[in-house]
């Protein structure tokens, strides 16, 4: 059985979820997006591997590649869509749980599901500006400009609450 084929299979026990140990079914939606993230992200980067050769090193490589490329946030919906994929794969005889030693880039360690060896991407340092006096008196003039009117109301600005002065009288 490939990720592919394991996608699709548990995507439809996703979506029929008749097992009475559920005590609460999936919303359609949240199917809809853990259908989105395999059609867009696991289908085309590991769907032709096999489930017996995903590694957790492998698994980590894939991750950290979407990270890079997309963002640490959907990087880290790809981790959490492919480890329910594994964990369903466990409880239905498709995969090992019993576990195996996979060495890691972080040593070695005894998985059943690879994608859980895996860490979550870190979010990526945060970059401040410093903006001037002048700068940040062209983000007010755009923020009046913009926003409707219903907005404006609720502002209180440096001047005054709802100023109708334009910022290039002041």
């Amino acid at each position: 059985m490939t990720v592919a084929e394991l996608g699709a299979a548990w995507l439809v026990t996703a979506y029929h979820d008749d097992d009475p140990r559920v005590l609460r079914p999936r919303r359609e939606q949240t199917v809809d997006g853990y259908a989105s993230v395999i059609r867009a992200h696991v289908v085309p980067r590991a769907g032709a591997i096999p489930i017996a050769e995903v590694t957790a090193d492998r698994a980590d490589g894939l991750l950290m590649d979407i990270a890079r490329e997309k963002s640490v946030t959907t990087s880290n919906k790809v981790r959490n869509v492919m480890s329910l994929m594994f964990d369903w794969a466990i409880q239905q005889g498709h995969f090992s749980a019993a576990g195996s030693i996979q060495k890691t880039r972080y040593g070695a360690v005894v998985v059943a599901n690879p994608i859980r060896a895996t860490r979550r991407s870190d979010e990526p340092n945060t970059v401040y500006f410093e903006l001037d006096a002048v700068q940040v008196k062209y983000i007010l003039h755009l923020i009046r400009d913009v926003w409707p009117e219903r907005h404006r109301k609720r502002i209180r600005w440096a001047d005054g609450p709802t100023s109708s002065r334009s910022p290039t009288t002041s």
